[in-house]
């Protein structure tokens, strides 16, 4: 099915929010079939992604998917660089 740049942006985003889900579901399931349920905050906890780096850009759409997915923007500042300063 064809979408449009900000569908298509929507849908990965929420792809990702569902796959950290049911990732955050399974793990806790594992642990009470363990019994460690006092393991809370230990070392090497994994935490959900809350922001998507952002190269800024004008293009509203972005961030609109961004927010429509219930995540943060991080909005890296624009700066233009001269092709001589690329050349190695």
């Amino acid at each position: 099915m064809p979408c449009a740049t900000g569908m298509t942006l929507s849908l990965c985003l929420l792809a990702i929010k569902e796959a950290q889900l049911q990732k955050r579901i399974a793990k806790e399931k594992e642990v009470k079939k363990e019994g460690n349920e006092s393991k809370e905050g230990g070392e090497g906890e994994e935490k959900d992604a809350k922001y998507v780096v952002w190269s800024r850009i004008d293009q509203k759409t972005c961030l609109k998917c961004i927010f429509t997915a219930g995540r943060s923007s991080y909005i890296l500042p624009f700066s233009s660089i001269s092709v001589a300063s690329c050349a190695m």
